[in-house]
């Protein structure tokens, strides 16, 4: 069965769920919900093709650490073994993560975090004079869970130290007064 569609077949099926789909507003908290549901069926996704394979976790946290190890990938400013984890991202799509994908579904999630300010810009009414996007604290919370769990991995580690203990970025906290700064969080 053939599974490829023609560009125009696929600008035609676009076209006629325009008319029945419609974008939808959801909250900050739905939207977040959402990112947290698709990344667990991602896992279980993952976890059912690994067994289909024969690999355990041993293997599986040793075949993590030792490939993917180009030194081009950290002068990118992209953490080995992943594709999203680090300034920007080199991912083909969505869908397209690094040896260590467990990690990568971590920084994939938060850098598609719906409340962020980007680097040197302005928004919310406060401003990013910063070389980093500054997210929503929730997205930096679930970043830092996200890393914790999947320790021993040494990209987990490598992130975790990186963005937590050394840069240090502030995240955007909900207050009585809007959206404010809020220093970092700390001690990965």
């Amino acid at each position: 069965m053939n599974h490829h569609k023609k560009p125009e077949q696929v600008m035609q099926v676009l076209g006629e769920l325009k008319d029945t789909a419609r974008p939808m507003m959801i909250s900050f908290d739905e939207m977040v919900t959402l990112m947290t549901q698709c990344k667990q069926l991602e896992e279980g996704r993952l976890m059912r093709r690994n067994k289909e394979v024969g690999k355990n976790g041993a293997e599986l946290t040793i075949e993590r650490s030792t490939a993917s190890k180009s030194p081009f990938t950290l002068l990118n400013g992209i953490v080995p073994g992943t594709k999203w984890c680090g300034t920007g991202d080199i991912a083909k799509n969505y869908f397209d993560l690094g040896t260590d994908s467990a990690v990568d579904s971590c920084c994939r999630a938060h850098d598609l975090c719906p409340v962020k300010v980007m680097a040197n810009s302005k928004k919310y009414d406060l401003v990013n004079n910063s070389l980093f996007t500054k997210s929503h604290c929730r997205c930096d919370d679930e970043l830092f869970q996200c890393l914790k769990k999947s320790l021993p991995s040494p990209s987990a580690n490598l992130m975790g130290q990186i963005y937590f203990n050394i840069v240090q970025v502030p995240c955007l906290m909900d207050t009585d007064k809007g959206l404010q700064f809020r220093s970092a969080r700390k001690n990965f």
